[in-house]
């Protein structure tokens, strides 16, 4: 179980963004370190593209199931990733604290979402 507001003081920055937070969160919420698994796709964001060979831990998802992780991207920008939980998104973006969004108000900024859980 993820408790949403003992996150919402994280804030951006030039260690810390939106692949770190949601490392922290499963993290600390599940005690579940996906570091190792996640490395790919932290090396994805870097390069502004996700590369769908280093998801090999996840399973792509037609529709989010809690928790799983959210990825929205658009062309020419850094793909940017949430934790789905209980109907919103928990994610961190921009250079505002952490929000717990409605789905539709993130997506709007990008071309495509998905969703993957990790096996």
């Amino acid at each position: 179980m993820i408790n949403v507001d003992s996150f919402l003081d994280r804030v951006p920055g030039p260690q810390y963004k939106c692949f770190d937070f949601v490392r922290e969160v499963w993290a600390e919420s599940f005690a579940v370190d996906l570091g190792d698994q996640l490395q790919g796709l932290a090396a994805a964001l870097d390069d502004r593209h996700v590369v769908l060979s280093e998801l090999r831990g996840f399973r792509k998802l037609l529709v989010p199931s809690d928790p799983c992780f959210v990825i929205f991207q658009r062309r020419r920008s850094t793909p940017h990733i949430g934790i789905w939980y209980q109907g919103n998104v928990l994610h961190l973006q921009g250079g505002q604290s952490a929000q717990y969004s409605r789905l539709k108000d993130v997506a709007l900024r990008y071309t495509r979402t998905t969703f993957y859980e990790h096996r």
